[in-house]
């Protein structure tokens, strides 16, 4: 979001709010300015493009979004940690901790390698919640990690 306000006042003259990946149609200082003949329509004050220590970048407050990991890379993180300990059972909910990805993510992931036969997967209930556990189907199987 870019909110262009009077320098004086205050006073928002304009808020564009990021339609898509980029910014395209953006209008520059300059078009804002025209729009209002130079003049700010509160306090009357003369209308100038920003100097750089007008512009304020700051992050919108309110629930912060973590940045998704790629599937590629959750998926390498997943493969390392079941090869490293073949044979041991991981929950789903471990998983996301140990790698730092989305739970929809690593659900995702899961699923997938369940369907290529990769790992066995199960349902264990306890007392409060079902979960779902998962470990690789046999240690002489041929997945090759590659540490970069």
């Amino acid at each position: 979001m870019i909110i262009y306000r009077c320098r004086n006042c205050g006073f928002v003259l304009h808020v564009f709010e990021k339609v898509g990946r980029d910014y395209y149609g953006v209008p520059t200082p300059s078009i804002v300015i025209s729009w209002y003949g130079g003049i700010c329509p509160r306090c009357g004050s003369r209308l100038r493009p920003p100097r750089p220590k007008d512009i304020l970048i700051s992050i919108r407050e309110g629930r912060r979004k973590r940045l998704p990991s790629s599937v590629k890379t959750c998926r390498q993180k997943i493969l390392r940690i079941l090869v490293a300990h073949a044979g041991e059972w991981f929950t789903v909910e471990d998983l996301k901790i140990m790698t730092n990805c989305s739970l929809k993510t690593v659900y995702k992931i899961i699923n997938e390698l369940h369907r290529e036969n990769i790992i066995e997967k199960t349902r264990h209930k306890t007392r409060f919640r079902e979960c779902t556990a998962v470990r690789i189907k046999n240690t002489n199987s041929n997945i090759e990690v590659v540490y970069k």
